[in-house]
């Protein structure tokens, strides 16, 4: 086997990890030992993995911790999703019954959610609770969105699509000629 800093998928690993350390510290200082620690450990333990298989010099050594390796690959998944749903409920765009929502609030079957998504909003009725993760099918039976709530937002979808872009449409940078016909311009 090579050394495991050849490998590439370590060296995106380890990028990863560098990336999610920097994103962290803007983390509440009350997740330093809940979200922050556990997005912290299943990143390093992916590098770790890989790192830990490249040193076992077999290639079914290798291929165990590399399961290892998408093992916390997938748990670092299910961490951002809670980080994001955290973040959306401590931004306040997220309302349970009409009321600002709360993290430890228990849903109850029957609940009205309103979330915001700029520049949408989502109008909920939870019908059923899981009690694990499951698939997005499966997730989506759970809940049924207000009918009129969701014209709406098809509406306004449908408005954004046709309202000209205010964004830059270029393909990067100007070209040799396209820069002095601008100094022309410029007067230049």
């Amino acid at each position: 086997m090579v050394g495991f800093r050849k490998v590439k998928v370590w060296q995106k690993a380890h990028a990863l990890t560098l990336g999610l350390y920097k994103a962290t510290r803007s983390f509440p200082k009350e997740e330093l030992f809940g979200l922050t620690s556990q997005i912290r450990r299943s990143a390093c333990s992916i590098g770790a993995n890989i790192a830990e298989g490249c040193g076992r010099r077999s290639k079914p050594d290798f291929a165990r911790f590399l399961q290892i390796a998408i093992g916390s690959a997938s748990e670092l998944e299910f961490f951002k999703t809670r980080a994001v749903a955290a973040a959306a409920i401590d931004g306040g765009k997220v309302e349970v019954n009409g009321a600002r929502a709360k993290r430890a609030k228990q849903l109850r079957v029957g609940d009205r959610l309103r979330v915001r998504k700029d520049p949408f909003q989502y109008e909920l009725t939870v019908r059923g609770l899981a009690e694990h993760r499951g698939p997005p099918g499966v997730a989506a039976g759970l809940y049924e969105e207000d009918p009129e709530a969701k014209r709406q937002r098809e509406r306004l979808a449908e408005q954004l699509k046709l309202a000209p872009s205010l964004r830059y449409e270029g393909k990067g940078r100007p070209t040799k000629k396209q820069r002095r016909e601008i100094g022309k311009l410029r007067g230049e």
